[in-house]
């Protein structure tokens, strides 16, 4: 459901969904930082989003306008910071070497 259930649920594509980050999610953001960490790091908070949100599910486990309302935003921050930190391995990946003495 994390994966693209919930993406799907509100948008019909993913290019509607990147329109969506970069007109409802990135304006008027703080970024700084958001790139910081180490990926056990990341892998942690993710972990708590899953344990605190994710698997929070109704009794009847049918997903209703509650769950969605929760979950969604998570989903919007968790794919726009992961794109924050991909771009920065990126970039220190294309970065030149300090040459050795």
């Amino acid at each position: 459901m994390w994966d693209t259930g919930l993406i799907r649920h509100k948008h019909f594509s993913w290019g509607s969904y990147l329109d969506h980050l970069n007109k409802d999610w990135f304006p008027g953001r703080d970024l700084t930082g958001l790139d910081a960490g180490t990926p056990v790091k990341w892998a942690e908070d993710g972990h708590k989003i899953a344990v605190e949100v994710a698997y929070d599910l109704p009794e009847s486990h049918f997903l209703a306008k509650p769950y969605y309302d929760k979950a969604e935003p998570l989903v919007d921050q968790q794919l726009a910071v992961a794109g924050l930190r991909l771009a920065r391995y990126v970039r220190e990946a294309l970065s030149p070497t300090p040459a050795c003495p």
